[in-house]
């Protein structure tokens, strides 16, 4: 895919994502299906060419959906062409 990360259409899609991230996140602490902060959810997007992953460490109760800068947001990552 030739679009760039700032392109409005991929910037939504990203956003989208990330929430989704952190709400699987969030539900994984309400079900109590991790100890502390130790499980998370990633998904991908091999169309787009990027996935979101909770940062280890991020207590759940302080995950929002950001960008990667913001230490305690759910980051998104470049993924190189194979």
């Amino acid at each position: 895919m030739n679009t760039t990360l700032t392109s409005p259409a991929l910037s939504a899609s990203l956003a989208d994502l990330q929430k989704r991230v952190c709400k699987t996140n969030q539900d994984i602490h309400r079900h109590q299906l991790a100890i502390l902060t130790w499980g998370n959810a990633s998904e991908i997007d091999r169309e787009a060419g990027v996935f979101a992953i909770k940062p280890s460490g991020v207590d759940y109760d302080d995950l929002r959906p950001a960008r990667s800068e913001h230490r305690t947001g759910v980051g998104t990552v470049r993924i190189p062409s194979a």
